[in-house]
Formats: C-alpha cells, sequence, structure tokens
C-alpha cells in the first residue's frame, strides 16, 4: 500500500520572486495581480534572469 502524505508538499503560493540579472539571490517578492504597475516601474531598465511562482519542493519526512 502506497501513502502519500499531501502536508509533505507545499503549495504554490500566490507571491512571484524577482530575481535580477545581477544577483543569484531574489531581490523582492510581489503579488503581480495587485503589484504589477510597481513591478514595472521598479524593474524597467533591469534585465530579469526570472520572474515566477515559489516552486513547489518537496519536504523530506
Amino acid at each position: 500500500m502506497v501513502t502519500t502524505c499531501i502536508e509533505n508538499y507545499p503549495k504554490f503560493i500566490d507571491t512571484y520572486w524577482i530575481i535580477p540579472n545581477h544577483s543569484s539571490k531574489p531581490a523582492t517578492k510581489a503579488s503581480l495581480t495587485q503589484d504589477t504597475l510597481n513591478l514595472l516601474k521598479t524593474y524597467s531598465n533591469a534585465r530579469l534572469i526570472w520572474s515566477g511562482r515559489l516552486p513547489v519542493r518537496m519536504v523530506a519526512a
């Protein structure tokens, strides 16, 4: 019998991590549905290497 613990798998959260080109760490978190204009103003001149939801990760039991 295979048992899966749903609690060990974090769900996606509505926070988007913004990582600029010159950094390996997230510079900020933003809800793109609410802060899109502020985000575009803040990063209009920066090249982003990644912007997206925090990935789902398996938590060791």
